[in-house]
């Protein structure tokens, strides 16, 4: 038997230890109490919807919905609505990362350019390419800066027509560096482009056929997948608002994403539910998918001021202080959809938050500080 068909026959007993019917169920009173967060969020804003929630290893997850699935239509927002997860699907490719370097397939050390010798010349124009590491593209430390503007530009003026994740890393190339290899954090959706071509280059597979048959398959995440079109099957219509660039006025229709999403890939590449990312967090932080040397290598982070004042950055996903202790998670953007998911070691519960909508006019409500209210009415483990 393989290492990796052992790796997943161990996950699927672990998900059907911890999600099937041996789970705790829901109280009656703990879905009331999230459905009424979840509804004062909405009336204290100018959201059209969201789904929220809450799991924790062993329990049933608890998930609600507020608002409007779709404001035209009036169709209330379903608790399992699908919606575009943005850069939450980062941390996807990184476990995967991380699950390979523990197999030994992979190291934070080694160079991209030996993984990746094989590519036309302009991947040499990288900024920094000669000296970045597979770490550096996982904490977001190579040096690497924005997409290319003619590149940004392009989906602005056309925004339904696909590119490819490749075309996307290209147009990095030739841009000067915005630091040197490894000495500040810079948010990149490059970072993870390059990373999912090291990924299937060292795995042999395509890196959405991995994650697909190592993580959702095994954890019976079955809202989540990879979003290669611009129509997703169960996809709740977004909303952008006047001033997004690629999708600014543009009426949104069902199951239909406003940006052709083919171009993402590593950079987040996902749709998926609340419920679904809630769950992946809580196998995360239960240590049912990293290798626990390389889940704690990862929570090491570098300072990242770009995301707030005393936010760091790990191996893949962000690592905060807040009211309910430290909280290891991620956000999501796409034209439509805002995502947000956390995992609180000490109270051993995720929370996860999805909307309808990207507009900032619409968002008058914190949505961090919400979800981090929720974990902190959560007793800590130790007093358990």
């Amino acid at each position: 038997m393989s290492r990796d068909t052992l790796h997943r026959i161990l996950l699927l007993a672990l998900a059907a230890s911890s999600v099937g019917a041996r789970s705790a169920p829901a109280s009656p009173s703990e879905t009331a109490r999230l459905q009424a967060i979840a509804d004062s969020l909405v009336r204290s804003s100018r959201i059209p919807g969201l789904t929220l929630a809450v799991a924790r290893p062993g329990r049933e997850v608890v998930s609600v919905a507020a608002g409007m699935a779709d404001s035209v239509r009036r169709i209330p927002m379903p608790r399992d609505a699908i919606m575009h997860a943005g850069s939450v699907g980062k941390t996807l490719f990184a476990a995967l990362a991380l699950v390979m370097i523990g197999q030994g397939k992979l190291s934070l050390d080694e160079p991209v350019r030996i993984v990746m010798d094989d590519l036309p010349a302009w991947i040499h124009g990288l900024p920094n390419y000669e000296s970045v590491t597979v770490g550096m593209l996982l904490n977001h430390t190579s040096g690497m800066g924005d997409l290319g503007a003619r590149f940004l530009k392009s989906m602005a003026d056309a925004p339904t027509i696909a590119r490819s994740p490749w075309d996307a890393l290209r147009s990095v190339a030739g841009s000067a560096p915005v630091g040197a290899p490894g000495a500040a954090f810079h948010y990149s959706d490059a970072n993870y482009l390059l990373l999912a071509g090291v990924l299937e280059r060292r795995g042999g597979v395509k890196a959405y056929d991995a994650i697909q048959r190592r993580f959702l398959d095994p954890l019976q995440l079955t809202r989540t997948r990879p979003a290669r079109a611009l129509r997703n099957t169960g996809l709740v219509p977004g909303h952008a608002g006047a001033d997004d660039p690629f999708a600014a006025n543009r009426r949104p229709a069902p199951e239909t994403l406003l940006l052709d999403p083919t171009f993402e890939w590593g950079a987040g590449g996902f749709v998926s539910c609340s419920a679904d990312l809630a769950r992946w967090f809580a196998a995360l932080g239960s240590g049912r998918v990293v290798p626990p040397a390389q889940w704690t290598l990862a929570m090491k982070g570098v300072p990242a001021p770009s995301l707030g004042p005393r936010a760091t950055y790990g191996f893949g996903f962000r690592v905060d202080s807040t009211a309910a202790g430290v909280a290891i998670g991620h956000g999501g953007y796409f034209p439509g959809y805002v995502s947000w998911v956390r995992w609180y070691p000490d109270r051993q519960i995720a929370v996860a938050v999805q909307l309808n909508t990207s507009d900032d006019r619409r968002i008058t409500v914190n949505i961090r500080d919400a979800i981090d209210r929720i974990a902190a009415r959560e007793p800590s483990a130790s007093a358990r």
